[in-house]
């Protein structure tokens, strides 16, 4: 717990929470959207949170002050390709961690991202790479992520 702050494990039935905070998040970063882009994008992701976490294939968390989701984070698992000298099975993706502006600077996207890393030990994850925001990137810089250089995005970044 953190500032009085609840992380825990998401499950299946929390798809809507993880759509409503994927949509929040969203409208932030695109002040512009319609009403109707918000509303696809929640029923969408409504879906996919609720398989993704059924099948095991998405892992998340949500930050609650009492009973209001003001946080959440997820953790995307990917079969990893063989590598010299290593048994790799898994590698992964940080999507979507996402504070509450109310109640940012309180360690929360840092308690969400400690839940996330250790999951992501648990699994023998080999590899994590996210995407960040300027925001976010001494977070992620203080857990021990580093840029690199080498990796190019095709297409939409969101």
């Amino acid at each position: 717990m953190v500032c009085g702050i609840l992380v825990r494990a998401a499950t299946p039935r929390d798809g809507r929470l993880l759509a409503e905070m994927r949509v929040r998040s969203a409208s932030e970063r695109h002040e512009h959207s319609s009403a109707a882009e918000l509303e696809s994008l929640m029923s969408a992701s409504e879906r996919m949170f609720a398989a993704k976490l059924e099948d095991g294939t998405l892992l998340a968390w949500i930050a609650f002050d009492g009973e209001r989701a003001v946080g959440s984070g997820c953790l995307m698992l990917l079969p990893a390709l063989p590598r010299i000298g290593q048994a790799v099975p898994l590698d992964g993706r940080v999507r979507n961690v996402y504070v509450d502006p109310q109640y940012r600077r309180r360690g929360i996207a840092l308690a969400i991202m400690r839940e996330a890393l250790a999951e992501a030990e648990r699994r023998r994850v080999d590899r994590l790479v996210l995407g960040t925001s300027d925001q976010g990137r001494a977070l992620y810089e203080r857990l021990g992520f580093t840029a690199k250089s080498d990796e190019m995005i095709f297409g939409s970044e969101d």
